[in-house]
């Protein structure tokens, strides 16, 4: 039997190799590439997101991954293939797909809006 210490580092290793999944498909050159190589590495990571958001073989489907333990790996986004010059949206659902599919929660978490600032009051 797993303690409840195993369990935790077991849903770590999930995330961490889920995130590691993940970080590889969406690794993007920061400097564009020629179009040549550039509509290449597309094809790729268009074929990679669809596997990782579409293929039952990707993912085991009865693990969710804890959508905080994902974030805290995760460490990629598609930032520069905004800056390619090609149509990215489809590439940029795909990776949502991907991410709901591991981490169903994260459709559901609720963030916690940032503090209001205090403002000072002055008495006359």
């Amino acid at each position: 039997l797993l303690s409840s210490s195993d369990h935790k580092g077991g849903e770590r290793l999930l995330a961490v190799a889920a995130a590691a999944r993940l970080n590889a498909a969406t690794a993007a050159p920061p400097i564009v590439p020629p179009l040549v190589e550039l509509r290449r590495w597309r094809r790729g990571l268009r074929r990679d997101l669809q596997q990782l958001a579409l293929s039952s073989d990707a993912w085991d489907d009865r693990r969710a991954v804890d959508p905080t333990l994902l974030a805290k790996h995760v460490g990629r986004t598609l930032f520069h293939v905004a800056h390619q010059c090609v149509e990215e949206v489809q590439d940029q659902k795909l990776l949502a797909a991907a991410l709901l599919r591991i981490a169903p929660g994260l459709q559901t978490a609720q963030t916690t809006p940032p503090p209001k600032k205090k403002t000072k009051t002055t008495t006359t």
